[in-house]
């Protein structure tokens, strides 16, 4: 791919189109990536205005290489998820065989060509009567594989030219397009954005005149074909892409079987530490699983921002990994993906995901992307307090001011949190039952460990050898999946 992320739109209202540019203005854009802007104000059709922006001709073959992240959306949409770049370059990077990716679409093709009046997936915010209304299909797994998309908003990673010799109009163009995609051997996908990441502001009113024309044309062009679908059950399809968990279970013993008759593989341990200053909470058990002959450990320091007063991340992208030890070897997070490795376990000592008022990890590293690319999300905090005392007024307040950091995403979804202490342990599953109810205490007991902190493992000097091998790894091993 080329780090061009090229916006095109065909316009026909200058103040719609203007409002657009300002989202697209707003965008964070990843290091080494930039953004250009094509708006077609005469096209005839959109097939004839999207190929004229793209620089494409209706029979020229595909070009897969050496293509900009082409992102084709209406003069009414507003991309109002400022890291909506950083997370479609994620899912581009971790699929190669991934040709579009839509914000709403459906696994199904309805019989009659209209995709809507099939099953949905995918989210968005349209305007109505009220300021907004958050539009909600099917919930989705992490990526979904759908026969179509809606046009309101397409990415591509290939140039595949859109069929203007069919579709001379407004319609049926990126229903069209989804299929070019699959027949090029390129999957079309819509993302779990749990919420939208844009607004649509369409008014609510289709314009329709010429719909079913196009839609006959479709059919005659599309409706026969064995790729009509991308297969007839919506939910194998999510479980042979995604998959349950007791099914990547099932995957993963096969993949020990097999290991264990080639010569076993170590299984990695990636840990993902945020500031350089708070390595010490994590380096002790680093060490004890880098010398564990069974396990591989490595280290990728994430990307952070300072956010501004109105809480929004500023532009500077702070990364620290220049300031870690010598000894510790680490891997840069543009070079190693997470997705594609699957890491049998993750440690992280951040748990604040956007829920921290002065700092945020890039978006790609919030605790539920995570737990989605390995079996078992570790969070250990990367401070210790003073312990619990119940019958202490001063400490009451200590209990009612640890909401702000036991109640908050990296605790909720991890698999396991590893605390100072079982007395910890005890205010933890207090705290977070009476967050979400009593009838969840029994989760909160399965997952917070009172075992120590790697904090508490002093170091006799510098360098390797005076780090301490923590006895906290021998407990964490056992409590793997």
């Amino acid at each position: 791919m080329k780090r061009i992320f090229h916006f095109i739109a065909c316009s026909n209202n200058t103040l719609l189109m203007d409002e657009c540019r300002r989202y697209i203005d707003r965008l964070f854009v990843p290091e080494g990536w930039r953004i250009e802007v094509t708006v077609i104000t005469d096209a005839k059709s959109m097939c004839e205005g999207y190929n004229r922006a793209a620089v494409m001709h209706p029979d020229d073959p595909p070009r897969t290489e050496d293509v900009p992240v082409r992102i084709y959306l209406h003069q009414d949409v507003y991309l109002i998820n400022r890291f909506f770049l950083h997370n479609l370059l994620m899912i581009l990077q971790s699929h190669p065989d991934i040709g579009l990716i839509g914000m709403a679409g459906t696994p199904q093709m309805h019989p009659s060509g209209v995709w809507w009046n099939g099953e949905g997936v995918g989210c968005l915010y349209t305007v109505t009567d009220d300021p907004l209304t958050e539009e909600e299909y099917t919930s989705a797994p992490a990526l979904t594989e759908v026969a179509s998309v809606d046009g309101f908003c397409m990415v591509t990673r290939a140039d595949i030219p859109w069929r203007e010799d069919l579709f001379d109009g407004f319609d049926f163009y990126d229903v069209s397009l989804c299929y070019e995609m699959r027949r090029a051997g390129l999957r079309v996908v819509v993302p779990d954005m749990r919420h939208p990441w844009c607004v649509h502001d369409d008014g609510r009113v289709l314009s329709l005149y010429h719909y079913n024309h196009y839609r006959k044309i479709f059919l005659e062009a599309y409706g026969q074909k064995e790729d009509f679908n991308v297969c007839t059950d919506h939910d194998s399809v999510k479980e042979q892409l995604h998959g349950p968990r007791d099914l990547i279970s099932s995957l993963d013993e096969s993949l020990r079987q097999i290991r264990e008759s080639l010569g076993a593989k170590k299984k990695e341990i990636l840990f993902l530490p945020c500031k350089a200053s708070c390595w010490n909470s994590m380096e002790s058990l680093w060490k004890a699983v880098n010398e564990d002959p069974d396990y591989e450990a490595t280290v990728m320091p994430v990307p952070w921002r300072y956010r501004d007063e109105l809480l929004n991340p500023r532009d500077t992208l702070q990364y620290e990994r220049e300031l870690f030890p010598d000894y510790v070897p680490t891997v840069d997070y543009h070079d190693y993906s997470i997705a594609e490795s699957y890491p049998h376990a993750i440690v992280i000592h951040n748990p604040y995901d956007e829920c921290n008022y002065a700092t945020t990890v890039e978006p790609n590293y919030y605790a539920r992307i995570l737990k989605k690319c390995t079996r078992n999300l570790i969070y250990i905090p990367w401070f210790v307090t003073d312990e619990i005392d119940y019958d202490s007024d001063e400490n009451n307040k200590m209990l009612f001011n640890m909401r702000y950091y036991v109640t908050v995403p990296g605790v909720v979804h991890s698999d396991l949190v590893i605390v100072q202490s079982e007395q910890m342990r005890h205010a933890y599953i207090e705290i977070l039952t009476g967050m979400s109810g009593e009838d969840r205490r029994s989760v909160w007991e399965e997952k917070v460990r009172g075992y120590g902190s790697p904090l508490f493992d002093r170091r006799n000097g510098e360098g390797y050898e005076e780090i301490p091998v923590s006895p906290l790894w021998q407990r964490i091993k056992e409590d793997l999946k």
